[in-house]
């Protein structure tokens, strides 16, 4: 059901920033509707489309918006009254909404970005059409996502109407801060920026085939409106960026750089990795270290970031022992400070299928035996490690579940990952014998899908977390029945003497002031598990890490009396814990 509503928010803005949207926070409502809106809803006596204003608004404070949810058998659109703008002026639209999109449809578009949509139409004097500008706004899983686009009034533009529409989908619709603005995205570019933070606190999150991509298909991509998008998903670095991009996202220098290139760049705090090199084989490694070796002469607070293959390429399926020799020389010969490794686990087009099948990650497959590996041979060796996961359709590669998502990261974190990636942001060209790229992060005509909410969440709880982690050395990873292969029992685990309730990983930490850490996760990618832990010793408390503010709080599931924590996790979810 798609259903088309308008509606005005306000930003707190300053008088040369002035918002040109009448009744800024729905304060003025009547007959059910914002002041001066009107409703076109189709089948609206069977399907009653139900508008009000709901409080609080999305910070907490003031209204929003609401759209009720109803049946997906209705077609609903929601105008504003039309406002006066200036003709030929750059203004900045942005807005926020929340969405669940329940289809009647199998068609992945009607989620993605094909469900909600809003379209401004400029009007002339006579309020005849005369422009339009489109926004998608696909599911974002009931979370308030942030909306934005950079807009030109036609010569002949007089006013402006806001059409927000809803179509074959149910489920709830809310809206609020919509403004209208004088000026482009990088004149209110703070808004849409990275927090900075120090080098010991940066946790490197990235896309695969991201904006400033030199292929054919994304030319014209690197723009402020797909930086800003990259950056408002929490993603810190640009791994396609030559040059900084702004936005307060990183970038690593690719190609063939001069001395003098590479000295200036390791001055620049906006550059972290140099470009390096993606599956080389064993017989790369000799000229992978002369490149290292360059760039720690040249750049010595950088690293030169190289990619190795997962367990299951050719050269190794099968013989995960030859692939932990494959790693093991690499190190020895590379000697990276940072080096990370691809594992694309979700497959087939059935979650249920895969999760009760042999190659499952949580019973045969080689998800969990790959993270052994790396984390073994990256402790032995002093140096940190990191995982690219997968987002959507490829290949055998199914388009991830938010649980599956969750899986993916918090299994990495668990193990004491340092960098998180994500393949791929962009929708990938069809690519080899590949021709099945959907679902990803941004679909080919620069819209998002239902897993740009999906990533900007994950990814905002992986930065909250950062802080903490990056001052953690992994102890231990510990895992319930079934046991993957090549990992241990939470029954040799030293802080934790069972684990009940689900299929559980606990990976265990330890600061340098001697406290000891809890990652618990939920290994069902698909169902929620309410996990019993015992520890074997009494803490004086329990604290939890904060994924919202990163701060710690007592966690209350701790009963000292019978030395249990009970932990209610959503499917693939994790949360971490100090144990004083």
């Amino acid at each position: 059901m798609y259903l088309m509503a308008t509606l005005l928010g306000v930003i707190a803005v300053d008088a040369e920033q002035a918002n040109h949207f009448p009744n800024p926070g729905f304060g003025e409502f009547s007959d059910g509707l914002p002041t001066g809106w009107t409703l076109n809803s189709w089948n609206q006596p069977g399907t009653k489309v139900a508008i009000h204003r709901l409080e609080p608004g999305r910070d907490g404070t003031g209204h929003c918006l609401e759209v009720q949810p109803t049946t997906p058998i209705n077609v609903a659109r929601l105008f504003s009254p039309p406002f006066p703008v200036l003709a030929n002026q750059d203004y900045l639209f942005k807005g926020y909404y929340a969405s669940t999109s329940r289809s009647v449809t199998t068609n992945s578009r009607f989620i993605d970005a094909s469900a909600v949509s809003l379209t401004g139409h400029w009007l002339d004097a006579d309020s005849a059409e005369v422009g339009t500008f489109k926004i998608e706004m696909p599911d974002t899983q009931d979370r308030w996502v942030e909306v934005f686009q950079d807009v030109r009034t036609p010569e002949t533009a007089r006013s402006l109407q806001i059409e927000v529409a809803r179509r074959w989908v149910g489920g709830r619709l809310r809206l609020d801060d919509f403004s209208l603005r004088e000026g482009s995205i990088r004149d209110y570019i703070e808004e849409f920026s990275i927090t900075e933070v120090a080098d010991e606190e940066f946790f490197p999150i990235y896309g695969w085939l991201t904006p400033g991509s030199p292929s054919d298909q994304y030319a014209g991509m690197d723009t402020d409106k797909y930086n800003a998008d990259y950056a408002v998903a929490n993603f810190n670095i640009n791994l396609e960026q030559t040059a900084y991009a702004g936005f307060g996202v990183k970038y690593r220098p690719l190609g063939k750089l001069t001395d003098e290139q590479i000295i200036e760049s390791g001055k620049d705090p906006r550059v972290w990795w140099f470009g390096g090199a993606s599956e080389p084989g064993n017989k790369d490694f000799p000229e992978l270290a002369a490149a290292t070796e360059r760039i720690r002469r040249l750049a010595p607070s950088k690293d030169y970031w190289v990619v190795l293959f997962p367990t299951y390429a050719d050269d190794f399926h099968g013989r995960p022992e030859e692939y932990d020799e494959h790693v093991r020389l690499f190190l020895e010969t590379v000697k990276p400070k940072h080096f990370t490794y691809d594992h694309y686990c979700m497959v087939g087009h059935d979650p249920r299928v895969h999760a009760d099948s042999w190659y499952s990650p949580n019973r045969e497959g080689d998800y969990f035996p790959n993270l052994e590996i790396v984390r073994h041979r990256a402790l032995e060796a002093d140096v940190e490690f990191g995982v690219i996961v997968s987002v959507g359709t490829f290949g055998p590669n199914r388009g991830v579940s938010e649980a599956e998502m969750r899986f993916q990261a918090f299994t990495t974190l668990a193990y004491g990952a340092r960098s998180l990636g994500w393949f791929t942001y962009l929708t990938e060209i069809p690519y080899g014998h590949w021709t099945n790229w959907e679902d990803h992060v941004i679909n080919r005509d620069g819209t998002r899908t239902r897993h740009y909410a999906m990533v900007k969440y994950v990814n905002s709880e992986v930065v909250a977390l950062a802080p903490t982690l990056l001052r953690l050395e992994s102890t231990g990873v510990y895992h319930t029945q079934p046991l993957p292969p090549w990992t241990r029992s939470v029954t040799e685990s030293p802080l934790v003497e069972s684990v009940e309730g689900g299929m559980g990983l606990v990976g265990e930490f330890v600061a340098e002031d001697g406290d000891t850490y809890l990652m618990v996760v939920n290994r069902d990618f698909i169902e929620d598990a309410t996990l019993r832990l015992s520890l074997r010793k009494t803490p004086t408390a329990v604290f939890e890490v904060s994924k919202q503010t990163g701060a710690e709080m007592v966690a209350n599931e701790y009963s000292p009396d019978t030395r249990v924590l009970t932990l209610d996790l959503a499917g693939g979810d994790g949360r971490l814990f100090r144990l004083e």
